[in-house]
């Protein structure tokens, strides 16, 4: 069958991935830096003389392959890594340093040129694949399990460390294209830099031919929207111990709402009066009951924090969630202003369902996992903040770069800029009624036992 992409995404299967591993000893937790080991093709080698990290850096920038280099969890690794490419960047060994973040703190891809403009990658394959290595092993190459010395007193001269150190990098040797292969084999794509992404990308080569669209335009709509996007349903409403208490578990639940509810479609337009019959957000004065144990309405603060009010206050919800709220108790006092869309769209139908499918057919093997790890990281990439975090060394920035920017770490040599990306893909709406549905999925069970209001 013919599929569409979204937003003319590049999503084919693509050549495989060449993985290198790379890894680190280090005198404790934090501590001084012992070895580097790094692998390809099956071999590894390990190196604990001096300067470490140059020789590692150096090795891996001269190999001829399109290589990317995995470490996992690359955030604690790479914290040895950073002088010294700040260092080979003012020396004009490298060039284009990147450091690739998904949040303030947390970076998922280094990215540089050698002297021969040759890009080089590193990526942290924890970023894709949140587990420890003794997982990663046990999952897709039992054959080869991580080993165990008493790491905190490693000895880069004792053999059995040595060994112990090399199988680490063995294991991303084998497990990773094992796991990239089954993401190809299932979902007919090769991974990204991260689980969110890798999952949108399944989604997108997948995407039913009648749900093209282009994503949104920022606008002051937008931000309108992403007013009513909230997290989940986490407050603690008793600190009292309590006895014979029966536990609700939904299997997948914003998958599940994804299906069942679907997303809103089509033409956006501004309304005034309550509409049922649409997806719709509105902005509202309402109040809670007096009685009130666990509080149906999120809103936000004067600082923009989601907060929980009792009394009468003013939001900006889904129209789903309001008449949840009025027919438990919540009077919607004022209207203010509002939105709709003219349809509902299910876009996710057919990538969740292949995923249960999955899961159902893999039951407690690696597909299980890679199945639940697509179908739980989709929606949220579509809530995405527009700012993208870019991190440079002050050796490589120019006027512009650091126009806008801010220290970052304390050595006084790395900066941060926050980039306000207008062009990224993003549907916010889709963020909002996919949680919100899974709130009120959570709230209906929990008001059906009848002990939400005292």
């Amino acid at each position: 069958m013919k599929r569409k992409t979204y937003c003319a995404a590049n999503v084919r299967g693509g050549d495989e991935i060449i993985v290198g591993g790379i890894d680190v000893e280090t005198d404790g937790l934090g501590g001084k830096l012992l070895m580097v080991q790094w692998g390809l093709f099956g071999k590894v080698q390990t190196y604990s003389g001096p300067d470490m990290v140059g020789v590692l850096l150096d090795a891996i920038s001269k190999y001829p392959s399109p290589v990317i280099w995995y470490t996992h969890f690359g955030q604690y690794d790479w914290r040895y890594f950073m002088g010294e490419l700040a260092r080979m960047e003012k020396d004009g060994q490298i060039r284009d340093l990147k450091i690739h973040m998904r949040s303030d703190v947390a970076a998922y891809q280094i990215t540089f040129k050698n002297a021969k403009k040759k890009k080089i990658i590193l990526r942290d394959s924890w970023a894709l694949w949140p587990g420890d290595l003794a997982s990663l092993a046990k999952s897709f190459c039992p054959e080869l399990p991580k080993l165990e010395i008493d790491v905190a007193n490693f000895d880069p001269q004792n053999p059995e460390h040595v060994e112990y150190a090399k199988r680490d990098v063995e294991i991303l040797l084998v497990a990773l294209p094992r796991l990239f292969s089954l993401l190809h084999k299932h979902f007919g794509v090769q991974p990204n830099g991260t689980t969110a992404s890798t999952a949108l990308k399944a989604w997108q080569y997948r995407i039913p031919e009648k749900t093209y669209h282009s994503g949104s335009v920022f606008n002051a709509r937008e931000l309108y929207i992403r007013s009513a996007y909230y997290g989940g349903l986490v407050f603690l409403t008793d600190t009292n111990p309590v006895k014979d208490c029966v536990t609700f578990d939904r299997n997948s639940s914003y998958p599940a709402v994804m299906c069942d509810f679907g997303v809103p479609s089509g033409t956006c337009y501004r309304v005034k009066e309550f509409q049922n019959d649409k997806m719709a957000i509105y902005t509202v004065r309402v109040r809670a009951p007096d009685n009130l144990i666990i509080p149906i309405l999120p809103a936000r603060n004067a600082k923009g924090a989601m907060r929980w009010f009792r009394g009468e206050f003013v939001t900006t919800c889904t129209n789903r969630e309001l008449v949840f709220a009025a027919n438990n108790g919540y009077e919607i006092l004022e209207i203010i202003e509002g939105i709709a869309w003219e349809d509902v769209a299910f876009p996710f139908n057919e990538v969740i369902e292949l995923c249960k499918t999955i899961r159902k057919q893999f039951k407690d093997l690696p597909e299980e996992t890679l199945a639940k790890l697509i179908q739980n990281a989709l929606y949220g990439k579509f809530g995405s903040r527009r700012e993208r975090l870019r991190v440079f060394s002050e050796y490589s920035a120019t006027d512009e770069d650091f126009d806008g920017a801010e220290p970052y770490g304390d050595d006084g040599i790395w900066y941060v800029k926050r980039e306000f990306d207008a062009e990224m893909l993003c549907k916010p709406e889709w963020a909002v009624f996919i949680t919100a549905h899974a709130r009120l999925e959570l709230l209906r069970t929990a008001y059906s036992c009848q002990i939400c209001i005292s």
